[in-house]
């Protein structure tokens, strides 16, 4: 368990892809994107919905060339650099029972579970394959989490991966306000194919 952390931290700190870009607005301001009915175009990797969903897609506020420059940037390295038993571990179906599991084993640390972490899943296509993605929604800012619970994304992420097994993984935060759920991750033990860096700097916390 203390080696999976330590992997994860160092994640964290050396960036494997040069994907991270800092936010920018959408080339048309004057117009209102509803998140849960997000273009294709505007999507990260083809990501689908479940019917019923909580919480909208990911949004990088982006315009259309940059996100597919961005979806291209990650599926080549997914396709180049993840082992075909890491692309196949993500593939598989994801258990509900094991998203409970991840949440209890949170809830159990008393400053992880001031985050309230919710947690849903979807499915993207990278590099032609679809795979089950979970994401680790926290309803405020990244600041405001690092506040309550220092290192709090290492420790989600370490927390998921022992449930889940190596596969890809994403950590996201939601603005209620905006109705925007932002990605920081998108990970599993031994890659990370996105790191939104640009979100760590942002100073604004969510009441």
């Amino acid at each position: 368990m203390k080696k999976l952390l330590k992997n994860i931290k160092f994640l964290l700190v050396c960036l494997i892809t040069c994907v991270s870009l800092a936010p920018t607005v959408f080339a048309n301001e004057s117009e209102s994107i509803d998140p849960f009915q997000l273009p294709k175009d505007l999507r990260l990797l083809n990501e689908q919905l479940e019917e019923q969903a909580s919480y909208p897609y990911l949004t990088l506020d982006q315009d259309k060339t940059v996100i597919q420059d961005l979806n291209q940037a990650m599926n080549k390295y997914y396709e180049e650099e993840l082992s075909d038993q890491e692309k196949s571990a993500s593939q598989e179906e994801l258990v509900p029972e094991n998203l409970e599991k991840i949440l209890t084993l949170v809830n159990k640390e008393s400053d992880l579970s001031q985050l309230n972490l919710a947690i849903d899943q979807v499915t993207m296509t990278v590099a032609g394959d679809e795979v089950q993605v979970p994401r680790l929604i926290l309803p405020q800012s990244y600041r405001y989490c690092e506040n309550l619970a220092n290192n709090h994304d290492a420790r989600l992420i370490n927390h998921a991966l022992s449930v889940l097994g190596n596969r890809l993984i994403v950590i996201a935060y939601y603005d209620p306000a905006s109705e925007e759920l932002v990605p920081l991750h998108l990970v599993c033990n031994t890659h990370s194919i996105y790191y939104n860096e640009a979100l760590t700097q942002d100073d604004v916390s969510i009441e």
